[in-house]
């Protein structure tokens, strides 16, 4: 039966559906909860196998912070009594599960006070035996990074519903919309959800629509890799090898008997796991593939229609190839300032020079800025490197007049692909070259410091995108040159992608609660890489409101807000623009409830829905 079939089953309430599955699927089961907690542990190990090797960091964050989501579910469902038959095993099991996660429910007093208590032993402990500096190295990675990957993960869970801590939800956010089959499912332990799922013939995919979205990349990949662990089942002993091999591996790198590329085995062994996808989330796997195919198959129809701009191919191309290196052969051996400031704090000062000033200054004029400020951002959109402040004002100029159509120069509706970096690998048709020779750009053109930044661009762009980030890093902390101008590349390629994810990402994933007939939408994950643009929808209602956003820097990230913000109060910018009464008033009519709810993502269906 399709899920349609279900809706209709299900339509009066979710007792119907609870009649549909078999009475084994509510009750616990001790073999399969002992199974969820030993991979549990099992993932978290290997996690922190791969964090001691510099270049699978990233992976081994992902790893710990799958591991702690399921230990968080563990915790859930042992509160409702539904892990174990047993109560007192119930008990137990949720305070040594929710313990490392600083996670309590209310009125468990022995919880919280473990809770409160555990973080300051654990802490004054390490701090002594391994001192300061790298106590707090050791908590980013071990401990914050994976912690922020499993509230990512459960937080997500919200899509569509007010509660977030039903494992349904969280496992399967494509199903979030339907609240009589989340009730219904809520009441299966997590670990026999895909069983469930076989029973009803439930496909996640036929849930998914382009204005409700893909499930939010927030969770990819975190959420997908969780799912297809969690029902491995019986393929479970590839974790318990991989962890195997990289706890042999990892002490004779230490001793130099093997080369540290060796951890790349357990690692390749662990994801030809996925070469078969899992009962419950086949099609989980197969909807991302398919809709990643028929993107790129519609990006690449739009791309061939146009002549080749082989300076961009091969000039970005490069950029990549080297930041992708950098990434190998730099970051590992970089010093950590070099890391933070050459790639943390120029990728914020240089996206203030695309996000306030070539975005909410010059292209929406939303605000009035003082030479001082101009100067500043002149100087920091150079340094991002994303074109002249003339042409990344007149080619946005043209985005939103001619929006998600062929004169729409990174059009949506060629493709992710296409919107994200493809237009520029193209020359622009004769409609987006028409649309931009005809857009008024008197008032840019007025601006003398701006023209000289236009004429003498290319040399400006070197010295302020690579020159002075690598000296900055070579001078201060004494990095080698060759490691400091490679992050400075891999930042540089970090936040050219930011800013692309504006034009896709922002275009196909998320809510709509200001206009949701619009493609653009609220995305979380935009905002915090684009340095506050991912308010969407919200800017795309209202482009001539300087935040950009609804709701204040501390109900929505937006750094770019705050910034204006400060200046404002020293007298440095003025006539800010708004539009959050009007973003409210639409926000109601499309029924997006009250600014609390909001905050904790869409609470109501969407009136094109």
């Amino acid at each position: 039966m399709a899920l349609s079939t279900v809706k209709k089953n299900i339509g009066e309430g979710a007792d119907v559906a609870l009649k549909c599955l078999p009475k084994d699927l509510f009750e616990a089961d001790a073999f399969m909860a002992g199974r969820v907690l030993i991979k549990a542990f099992s993932i978290i190990s290997l996690g922190f196998l791969f964090l001691a090797e510099p270049v699978l960091i990233p992976i081994g964050v992902l790893l710990v912070g799958i591991g702690m989501t399921f230990l968080y579910l563990v915790g859930y469902e042992c509160s409702q009594l539904s892990f174990f038959k047993s109560y007192t095993a119930n008990m137990v099991t949720r305070v040594l599960a929710w313990a490392p996660l600083l996670t309590s429910v209310e009125g468990d007093r022995i919880g919280s006070w473990l809770a409160c208590l555990a973080p300051v032993v654990v802490i004054g402990a390490l701090c002594l035996y391994m001192g300061f500096v790298n106590f707090v190295t050791a908590f980013l990675k071990y401990w914050l990074l994976p912690m922020i990957i499993m509230h990512i993960n459960i937080k997500n869970s919200a899509y569509g519903q007010k509660q977030y801590n039903k494992a349904v939800s969280l496992l399967f956010p494509e199903l979030a919309g339907d609240g009589n089959l989340i009730d219904a499912l809520a009441k299966v332990p997590f670990y026999k959800l895909d069983r469930a799922l076989e029973v009803l013939n439930v496909k996640v995919a036929d849930t998914r629509d382009r204005v409700g979205g893909f499930f939010s990349l927030l969770s990819f990949p975190s959420n997908y890799w969780m799912t297809e662990m969690l029902f491995w089942n019986k393929r479970d002993v590839l974790i318990e090898l991989s962890l195997a091999i990289a706890a042999i591996l990892l002490p004779l790198q230490y001793y130099s008997y093997v080369h540290p590329a060796t951890m790349a085995l357990p690692l390749l062994l662990l994801v030809l796991g996925f070469t078969k996808n899992s009962r419950g989330t086949a099609l989980l796997g197969r909807s991302f593939v398919n809709f990643g195919l028929n993107s790129l198959k519609n990006a690449t129809s739009s791309w061939s229609t146009g002549k080749p701009h082989w300076f961009n191919i091969f000039y970005i191309g490069g950029v990549h190839v080297w930041g992708l290196l950098a990434l190998f052969l730099a970051v590992p051996y970089a010093k950590w300032q070099t890391l933070v400031f050459g790639i943390g704090m120029f990728h914020v000062l240089y996206g203030f020079g695309i996000t306030v000033g070539c975005h909410r200054l010059w292209s929406h004029k939303s605000f009035e800025a003082s030479f001082p400020v101009r100067l500043f951002l002149i100087i920091m959109a150079t340094g991002a490197n994303q074109g002249s402040i003339w042409h990344w004002v007149r080619d946005h100029r043209v985005h939103h007049r001619y929006s998600d159509t062929d004169t729409d120069p990174h059009n949506a509706n060629n493709g992710f692909w296409f919107s994200h970096f493809g237009w520029l690998m193209v020359q622009k048709n004769e409609k987006v070259v028409k649309a931009g020779r005809d857009m008024d750009m008197s008032d840019i053109e007025a601006d003398k410091i701006i023209m000289f930044q236009r004429r003498y661009y290319p040399l400006l762009a070197i010295f302020m995108a690579f020159v002075v980030p690598t000296a900055f890093c070579c001078i201060l902390f004494g990095e080698n040159w060759l490691i400091s101008l490679s992050v400075c590349y891999l930042r540089y390629c970090i936040i050219l992608n930011a800013t692309w994810c504006v034009n896709s990402v922002a275009h196909f994933f998320g809510y709509r609660p200001y206009r949701p007939d619009s493609p653009p939408a609220e995305t979380l994950l935009v905002s915090i890489l684009a340095v506050g643009e991912g308010w969407h929808n919200y800017h795309h209602a209202y482009p001539f409101d300087y935040a950009t956003s609804e709701f204040g820097v501390m109900g929505q990230w937006n750094p770019s807000k705050a910034f204006i913000d400060v200046c404002h109060f020293f007298g440095l910018v003025s006539n800010l623009k708004r539009a959050n009464h009007l973003g409210k008033k639409a926000r109601e009519r499309n029924g997006w409830m009250n600014s609390n709810e909001y905050h904790h993502g869409p609470v109501a269906v969407e009136a094109s829905s």
